[in-house]
């Protein structure tokens, strides 16, 4: 099966899941015309996030740590203050080819964007301004800079081709799969396909238009899955602070398992396992395909999600792995934390 058209089945079982807790809008989101609307509401929401040129960083309002031992199927490597921006972008947090792609900085002087650090050491190898969302394969680093999207080598950071958008104000949204770039913007309020290889423009489709190809596509792409060899994540009811992650089979659409909703983070996958933060302070490792709870590792102090001072979604709590180096990587908003753990072989 394709994986487009596995992405469309995927979407509508994950849209099952939702349905049956009871999300007041699933009883229309499904029926033609008002699937549109409601994503097209959702886009212009997302359209309203500032593009992030200077971030004013929040002090960090706490210091964390991990309840690790002997036992732990985890062993730290490192830990490092970075700053996480107040606005929620489609991707900001990414590990892969022994790299750490962070939409952020790494001092209060910082004017923000990418920043690229040593997955292993966690310097800093290059970084781009005025970025604020990407999307990453293991050689091409895609990024949005306002009107124009480029395409860097994961490697060096040389720019390999960059692509002009007329009349578009920024892009918001960006996703790699299959050879094509698939692009949101604003200003214009276009949908684009881009080959990924060459930057050149495909296609583009005024945003009502785009849906008559695939709606269930088009919005599983827009809510950003995460996808392994064999599994297709998504985190339902995403607008919202708390979730539920749903593992779907890629060949077949079926779901394999769901968490409680209690998720804080995007999953990070590996072949063999999935990990989670969850609202009870916990980090989490599920088989990633029975979804049985692994393990979990306690942090420390609680994160007060009701402290007013917290918002659980501006301040970013984000997971990414290296499945090729096995290490995990958590950043923590309210501590301006990046941590890097080994995965203990065997574990």
């Amino acid at each position: 099966m394709q994986a487009n058209s596995a992405l469309s089945i995927a979407y509508k079982k994950r849209s099952e899941i939702e349905d049956k807790r009871g999300h007041p809008l699933n009883d229309w989101v499904h029926q033609g015309l008002s699937l549109v609307l409601y994503l097209l509401s959702l886009s212009l929401l997302v359209s309203c996030v500032p593009v992030i040129t200077r971030t004013l960083w929040d002090e960090a309002l706490t210091t964390h740590t991990f309840a690790l031992n002997e036992d732990s199927p985890l062993e730290l490597l490192w830990m490092k203050s970075v700053l996480t921006g107040r606005v929620v972008t489609k991707r900001e947090f990414a590990a892969l080819n022994g790299k750490i792609f962070h939409v952020g900085g790494l001092d209060q002087k910082d004017p923000g964007g990418l920043i690229v650090l040593d997955g292993e050491s966690g310097d800093l190898l290059w970084e781009l301004n005025g970025v604020s969302t990407f999307d990453v394969t293991p050689e091409v680093l895609f990024v949005e800079n306002l009107s124009k999207v480029s395409a860097y080598n994961v490697s060096s950071g040389a720019e390999i081709w960059s692509t002009n958008l007329p009349g578009a104000r920024a892009v918001v949204y960006l996703h790699s799969l299959n050879g094509l770039l698939y692009l949101e913007t604003t200003g214009n309020y276009f949908y684009y396909l881009l080959n990924a290889a060459s930057g050149e423009v495909l296609a583009r489709s005024e945003r009502a238009d785009i849906f008559n190809l695939d709606p269930a596509l088009v919005a599983a792409l827009s809510n950003y899955p995460t996808i392994t060899k064999t599994t297709i994540y998504f985190r339902a009811m995403m607008r919202e602070v708390f979730s539920a992650v749903v593992a779907i089979d890629q060949e077949s659409g079926d779901i394999i398992w769901r968490t409680e909703t209690n998720v804080i983070s995007i999953v990070a996958p590996t072949d063999s396992k999935a990990y989670v933060l969850t609202y009870d302070d916990q980090l989490q490792t599920f088989d990633a395909r029975s979804g049985e709870l692994i393990d979990s590792i306690q942090i420390e102090p609680s994160i007060n999600f009701f402290d007013e001072n917290i918002d659980p979604q501006g301040e970013g709590y984000h997971l990414a792995v290296d499945e090729e180096h096995q290490i995990l990587y958590v950043l923590l908003g309210d501590s301006n934390q990046l941590f890097a753990f080994r995965i203990k072989s065997g574990r």
